[in-house]
């Protein structure tokens, strides 16, 4: 029995020494991935090796340094550099670019992106010129411009713009609209490369109505259209200075006069008259008959002009009651 001792022994020791010498086989080596250090035992003879070893997957963009044929003891440090992942969206093209580069400019730069007049860059969301940061972003846009004419009274002007509708593409033109003007298309239009955007402005003017006093503006031909546009209607002998027929011109000054009518009924006495009459009965300035005042009804039609009287025109009379003459006796009798 003492012999299967020896060899069970034998065998530990044996097994022993393969455990030591199988661990010493393994070396403890240094990766450092984009600057962060961690030590991984692994049993490898080169950088390449010790890389597949430590389990450790390398995608094309990434760097290692030293080559990876170097061996190993002569490696130190294996420095992993694992570029960040960064979404360029130029129009409708995704591409992701994988890069160490934190500038966005530079990104753009080795990336082939050309940025041409009009165009407007976001990066994370924000303006290019916007963006202060030393991490590196996670998206970049480009937003193309395109060229479109605006015509402003006629006047044509290119602009490009980055803007998403024909709103959008004024206000950034720096152009300012008022109530009255018009624009064609509609401001919630889509923009297409090469639309004509068409605006007509309205006038200046200043409106005396109603008692007050308005500076606005307005569009139209002449004085009757301005009126109409900014929705005042003259009724019945209302009329405006100038005229409604007047051409409008810019700065125009535009009196509209309120014209109302009444009809006033009046009685007005009607005096009676003296007659002399010859007489032997009666002594001589004897009152035969008393007079008394007729009365007449008179209907004038009374003009307003912005409730203020202006004339008064007499329509017709009407006698209601005649009067009755005094008769005065121019005889001699009755002594």
């Amino acid at each position: 029995m003492r012999w299967l001792r020896l060899v069970a022994l034998i065998l530990s020791i044996v097994l022993l020494i393969g455990v030591v010498l199988y661990w010493q086989s393994f070396t403890t080596v240094i990766f450092a991935i984009n600057g962060q250090q961690q030590q991984i035992r692994v049993r490898a003879a080169t950088v390449d090796e010790a890389v597949a070893a430590a389990g450790l997957v390398l995608d094309e963009a990434d760097t290692l340094e030293p080559a990876p044929d170097t061996l190993l003891e002569n490696a130190g440090i294996i420095k992993i550099g694992k570029p960040g992942q960064v979404a360029l969206r130029d129009g409708d093209t995704l591409t992701r670019l994988y890069t160490n580069e934190t500038d966005p400019i530079q990104i753009l730069r080795n990336a082939g992106a050309t940025i041409q007049l009009g165009d407007e860059v976001l990066v994370d969301g924000l303006p290019l010129l916007q963006y202060i940061s030393a991490n590196q972003p996670r998206t970049i846009q480009i937003i193309r411009a395109i060229t479109i004419t605006i015509e402003d009274n006629g006047v044509p002007g290119l602009i490009r713009t980055t803007a998403a509708t024909v709103g959008g593409a004024v206000r950034t033109s720096g152009l300012d609209l008022y109530l009255a003007d018009t624009i064609s298309p509609a401001l919630d239009t889509p923009l297409t490369e090469n639309m004509v955007i068409q605006i007509t402005r309205a006038k200046p003017l200043t409106l005396i109505i109603d008692g007050r006093e308005l500076r606005t503006r307005a569009q139209g031909e002449t004085i009757g259209e301005v009126l109409i546009n900014l929705g005042i209607t003259l009724t019945g002998q209302d009329y405006a200075i100038p005229d409604e027929s007047t051409l409008f011109t810019r700065g125009a000054r535009i009196r509209v006069v309120r014209v109302t009518e009444e009809i006033e009924i009046s009685s007005q006495p009607v005096p009676y008259q003296t007659i002399y009459q010859a007489t032997d009965n009666l002594p001589a300035g004897s009152l035969i008959q008393a007079g008394q005042d007729g009365e007449q009804s008179e209907r004038l039609r009374i003009r307003y002009e912005d409730g203020r009287e202006v004339s008064r025109v007499l329509l017709d009379r009407t006698q209601t009651r005649a009067p009755i003459d005094e008769i005065i006796a121019t005889g001699t009798g009755g002594n």
